[in-house]
């Protein structure tokens, strides 16, 4: 299994606890706007990043973390964000700027399949499955609903297997086993998605909570389409992220990522 803050996200949590950028809370927060409420406030402050150890609504053991790029008040403010690449916590923005762009001019490092990982040690399949047990949080008071997507990254491929997206569009839940969110036609997943529909087909997709922090944080730059992010993300860290076949398609999620649901995007519903 891999170790480092870059492509870990428990490393990359114990790190910024043992650096003071993160702060374990044993006391029973509310997902119901309690939460996001005290991660604004981290946001506004420059606080620690909330990890919530007891999430009401939740089953036991499932966390939630808020603010995890949040500026932070120690170092140069940036070492959050430099943590998420492996970059030294002092790194200010220019390095760490410098750093993305010199990963995108160098040759990509394709992900490496292992045959399993820490993911597929508990699989949920059939009746088993309840999106409620995550505590889906409620940020805002004029939210039309709880999103369970905020720093996830959906994975999806074109039908020929010739282009693999990793990108972030938030996603709110819809009900205990499904859940909605946009597919834009000019956004990757969008132009992906209406390839599957073209064919009369729905979209073999996952979602991935917990990713390597280098993994979502390529998630959500505007590289160009048809680029493969995992191998961008390979030259960003200097290897292949480790990846593992998925459940239900032939779909690779990295192995070591908390959470991944898996499913399908529906090529006739809008709404």
């Amino acid at each position: 299994m891999q170790h480092s803050s870059a492509l870990n996200f428990r490393d990359f949590v114990d790190e910024l606890v043992r650096d003071g950028d993160a702060l374990i809370i044993d006391a029973e927060v509310d997902a119901h706007l309690e939460a996001a409420a005290i991660a604004r406030r981290v946001y506004e402050s420059r606080g620690p990043a909330p990890v919530f150890n007891r999430v009401k609504g939740a089953a036991d053991g499932y966390r939630l973390m808020g603010a995890p790029a949040g500026m932070s008040g120690v170092d140069a403010g940036y070492g959050r964000i430099a943590t998420h690449f492996g970059l030294p916590r002092a790194s200010g923005p220019w390095a760490i700027v410098e750093h993305l762009v010199a990963a995108m001019s160098a040759v990509p490092i394709s992900p490496r399949v292992v045959e399993s990982g820490p993911v597929k040690e508990h699989v949920l399949t059939g009746g088993e499955v309840d999106l409620e047990r995550f505590g889906v949080p409620t940020l805002h008071q004029q939210d039309g609903g709880r999103y369970f997507g905020t720093y996830g990254m959906h994975i999806v491929a074109t039908p020929d297997g010739s282009w693999t997206s990793w990108s972030i569009s938030r996603l709110m839940l819809r009900d205990s086993r499904s859940l909605v969110g946009p597919t834009i036609p000019t956004q990757h997943l969008g132009m992906i998605h209406r390839q599957w529909a073209t064919l009369g087909k729905p979209t073999p997709w996952v979602f991935v909570l917990g990713a390597p922090p280098a993994a979502i944080a390529a998630a959500g730059m505007p590289l160009p389409e048809r680029v493969n992010e995992d191998g961008y993300v390979g030259a960003l860290v200097g290897e292949g992220v480790e990846v593992t076949k998925s459940e239900l398609h032939d779909l690779m999620v990295p192995a070591n990522a908390e959470i991944v649901v898996e499913g399908y995007i529906d090529h006739t519903a809008t709404d």
